[in-house]
């Protein structure tokens, strides 16, 4: 099966012909399920290069540990002319990696510093490092909140500062007016606005939101709180030893 991945997942770029296409892929192996840079040894074209419509070009990579290969597929990647370097319309592997975990929708809203420590935690978590995961994601939290407040001190100092500093009810009541007024101009004939697909998903996201937040969300935080009692509550002997 072949899977479409972010582009997110090509760590360098070559030259071929005229275009720019991947060199490495930084993805978790379909054969031995290891978090590997695959470097690609060739590309072959799939359409013809001068044609006005899809380019096609097709790329081979080999595992650096179980050394098995895997299919790059690359549809309309940017020109080396173009002034604006974008990235590949699409980017697909086959065999299809394992699957792992995906970066929020919206990340481009968060700074920079902390999207790469976000992006950092990711990718200890698809390691599967799991220390580093727990440290890389305190680590974000510190930054996030420092961020937040301003202000330099321990995390657990800044969190009881947080709701000095910031109104942390502002987003909820913002997110819930929004769906009250998309719901008006659903339910009130105006002839100059109508309702379309993209305000649709748009209201659809934010009453989701409201449901996570309200309704899932502090399931998870049980179920969290539950999982690190556990970790570290004292042993019996007889625990210990089984």
């Amino acid at each position: 099966m072949i899977q479409s991945l972010p582009s997110s997942v090509i760590s360098s770029y070559e030259k071929f012909s005229n275009w720019r296409l991947p060199s490495s892929v930084d993805i978790n192996c379909p054969f031995c399920d290891k978090a590997v840079s695959f470097s690609v040894e060739h590309h072959f074209w799939q359409t013809e290069e001068r044609s006005d419509e899809t380019i096609s070009v097709m790329g081979r990579a080999s595992c650096p540990r179980c050394k098995k290969r895997i299919s790059l597929f690359v549809i309309n990647p940017s020109h080396m002319s173009d002034r604006d370097l974008t990235l590949p319309q699409c980017f697909a592997v086959y065999p299809a990696p394992s699957v792992e975990r995906k970066p929020i929708e919206g990340l481009e809203a968060i700074p920079e510093t902390l999207q790469r420590s976000y992006l950092h935690t990711i990718q200890a978590f698809n390691a599967k490092v799991w220390p580093a995961t727990a440290t890389q994601c305190g680590r974000t939290l510190e930054g996030f909140v420092k961020h937040l407040t301003g202000e330099k001190g321990m995390l657990h100092d800044l969190l009881r500062k947080l709701p000095e500093k910031v109104d942390l009810a502002k987003p909820i009541i913002d997110l819930a007016d929004s769906v009250r007024e998309g719901r008006n101009i659903g339910a009130h004939f105006d002839p100059d606005i109508e309702p379309d697909e993209q305000m649709a998903k748009a209201l659809l996201n934010l009453l989701e939101y409201l449901l996570e937040y309200f309704c899932i969300l502090p399931k998870m935080i049980e179920n969290a709180r539950n999982i690190l009692e556990r970790a570290t509550a004292p042993k019996t002997p007889g625990e210990a030893v089984s």
